[in-house]
């Protein structure tokens, strides 16, 4: 087992997790953010 390509295939999945982690997290807070911008302006 060659431990410098498992480290990097690691790495890229790490990179792929972050990206979706990141892209969720984005997802979730516009969707929090839209709910009160909306009870904010319809009361």
């Amino acid at each position: 087992m060659n431990f410098l390509k498992y480290h990097r295939d690691l790495g890229a999945k790490g990179n792929r997790l972050r990206k979706t982690f990141a892209f969720w997290c984005g997802w979730f807070v516009i969707k929090i953010t839209d709910q009160e911008t909306l009870a904010w302006l319809w009361p």
